[in-house]
């Protein structure tokens, strides 16, 4: 598919959605995130009804966010803890010019891999190309790997009037308490402040 100037998120998968697959399409020019995986907060980490075992593979993905926020250009929901989804993958995917990250995912063994993803941040700072951002230790499992990730930017006002780019980011962003996540076999250039940023997670591998 090509899809554009959609209002919202160009696609969306909500609660209880298994094995869909999302290939080779285009998407840009829309409002929201390009694909969005809606999980649910759930603290006791059940799997029964959480989205799993989706793919989003071979897609071209640029100019998200244009209506409103894309907090990830390809995304998996909740951010912040409570998300149980599992055993997705986000592969081979071609993501730039976006307002925030270029992917964000939490959850239970999703896989992050062999996405080429630059450009970043171009409107946000205190981000990454490819990130996570639980605040429960508990999530596990997930992995990076074999990425190219490449010019993630950050934008960010000094003092009004002021701004500042590139600012305050790095290439794979394990944000809050991200932890027990595998990050290994990519390539990450040019990234602000710095290749991977663990802030305050457990068990984490680089």
């Amino acid at each position: 598919c090509d899809i554009k100037h959609s209002g919202g998120a160009a696609i969306s998968l909500g609660s209880h959605c298994h094995h869909n697959r999302i290939i080779g399409c285009d998407v840009h020019h829309v409002g929201g995130s390009a694909v969005v995986i809606n999980g649910r907060v759930d603290w006791e980490h059940r799997y029964e009804g959480q989205p799993n075992n989706n793919l989003i593979s071979n897609n071209h993905v640029h100019h998200v966010g244009e209506y409103g926020d894309a907090w990830g250009a390809i995304c998996i929901w909740p951010g912040c803890g409570g998300n149980s989804t599992y055993d997705n993958v986000i592969s081979h995917n071609l993501v730039h010019d976006t307002p925030r990250q270029g992917i964000t995912f939490n959850g239970m063994r999703n896989t992050v891999e062999y996405n080429h993803v630059h450009h970043t941040n171009q409107e946000q700072s205190d981000t990454g190309a490819i990130g996570m951002g639980s605040r429960d230790i508990y999530e596990r499992g997930s992995v990076v790997r074999f990425n190219y990730v490449h010019d993630t930017g950050g934008y960010n006002m000094l003092k009004p009037g002021v701004w500042e780019y590139p600012h305050y980011c790095w290439g794979v962003y394990l944000d809050d308490y991200t932890s027990g996540v595998y990050v290994y076999g990519n390539i990450i250039v040019r990234t602000y402040l710095g290749g991977v940023m663990i802030h305050g997670g457990q068990d984490n591998v680089v």
